[in-house]
């Protein structure tokens, strides 16, 4: 993975030990600890160090598809684990390697991309949820979006990039077959027409 983890994360939940394919890239591969922990042996810390490489991989790519050892939604969903999301980023990546939206955005951020006839509309929301009681997470003012980058899939450079809710033209750079907007917004909600 890009900027990948240089030393092992735990996979909470346990993983299928996979045997690559000959075209398939390894991505991680699973090193066992130096002992399962139980009243015979113990640890202090959550997990025992690891000792030697496997060899085998709980996570695999081709050019064809992404295969994980481990239930990766239910995992990040039950741990937030940050290399389950990266990993996650990485697989989808290398199958989608042109996507419709590259945004560099905050993780809670969300974006959508619609038509509406000849335009193109985009929809950036930046509203963060907080845990304000034991069940209950609520929004309860927007995150500003400052200077921040986004992508969008044209077939050919936009003759005019507009802000909707003000009207203002917005300065748009095209290439390799993507326009790029920096967005701006104190409220939380841009929506971007190209056209």
């Amino acid at each position: 993975m890009p900027d990948a983890e240089l030393s092992p994360v735990v996979c909470y939940d346990g993983t299928a030990a996979l045997s690559p394919t000959k075209d398939a890239t390894v991505v991680a591969q699973i090193v066992e600890p130096y002992f399962q922990r139980t009243w015979e042996h113990f640890c202090g810390h959550n997990q025992t160090p690891p000792a030697t490489p496997t060899g085998k991989a709980p996570f695999t790519v081709t050019s064809r598809g992404a295969a994980f050892g481990f239930d990766l939604f239910s995992a990040y969903g039950t741990h937030a684990q940050t290399h389950v999301r990266r990993a996650t980023a990485f697989a989808l990546a290398r199958l989608l390697p042109h996507p419709l939206v590259k945004a560099h955005l905050p993780t809670h951020v969300e974006v959508t991309v619609t038509g509406q006839g000849s335009r193109t509309i985009l929809h950036v929301i930046s509203y963060a949820p907080q845990r304000l009681t034991p069940t209950l997470d609520l929004v309860e003012s927007a995150t500003p979006l400052i200077d921040c980058s986004v992508s969008v899939r044209l077939p050919q450079a936009p003759k005019k990039v507009t802000a909707v809710t003000s009207g203002a033209a917005l300065a748009c750079g095209y290439a390799d077959g993507y326009a790029t907007v920096r967005v701006n917004e104190r409220d939380g909600h841009a929506v971007i027409a190209f056209e």
